[in-house]
């Protein structure tokens, strides 16, 4: 027992062996996992973990938990980068409070992207997002070039799907309470516009429609 103003290793410290591995080593038999506990008397501040870069061009990062929850954070930029508050939300990018289960926001002048990848080219593969409630679910599909499914009389390879397949009442496309309109495009063309009690098409389009019903309009 005992305790120390300042102290200083030369070589590498061990806790629980005696031949570490690295500057710092561990090891130890605890049943919960738990090997390290740092704590921070300082209620305001929370407790942080500093990150310092090897050279000029690498960032300075802050890791840990504090009033708002456990964050990644950008010392160098003064920005969060990751954080998950205390009350479960997750946060990615310039935010320190998530208002939402997941929260992704950035303020420079670009668009923010979500972006689900595949890169296999295979009759099973793709990339989705897929939103579940007791109703079902509905996806957003983006196809590879070899995927065989076909509906609607079309093989769907290199297709982007919008498939509501298991929703009990089916799908809608609307604006909602917003008097706005909705244009579909083909070859960088407008082809089919809806306002509000109206419908038209390019003065180019041809095509032929099975039924088409229009609520209160032409």
């Amino acid at each position: 027992t005992g305790s120390f103003g300042a102290g200083y290793i030369d070589n590498k410290l061990g806790i629980g062996i005696s031949a570490p591995d690295h500057p710092f080593h561990i090891n130890s038999n605890v049943s919960n996992g738990q090997l390290v506990q740092l704590h921070n008397t300082n209620n305001a501040d929370g407790t942080f973990i500093k990150f310092t870069g090897a050279n000029g061009t690498s960032e300075d990062w802050q890791l840990g938990g504090g009033v708002t929850g456990f964050s990644i954070y950008s010392l160098t930029d003064g920005a969060f980068r990751f954080i998950v508050g205390n009350d479960g939300n997750v946060g990615i990018g310039a935010l320190s409070a998530p208002d939402e289960l997941l929260h992704i926001k950035q303020t420079g002048n670009d668009i923010t992207f979500v972006k689900v990848e595949s890169t296999a080219n295979h009759a099973d593969a793709g990339s989705a997002i897929q939103l579940t409630s007791n109703d079902g679910n509905s996806w957003f599909v983006n196809h590879s070039t070899s995927r065989t499914i076909s509906r609607y009389g079309t093989a769907l390879g290199g297709y982007t799907e919008i498939l509501g397949q298991d929703s009990a009442n089916g799908l809608v496309l609307g604006t909602g309470t917003a008097n706005t309109e909705i244009i579909f495009g083909v070859n960088n063309k407008k082809q089919l516009e809806i306002t509000d009690n109206s419908i038209s098409g390019s003065s180019t389009s041809t095509g032929s429609f099975g039924s088409l019903f229009l609520h209160g309009g032409n």
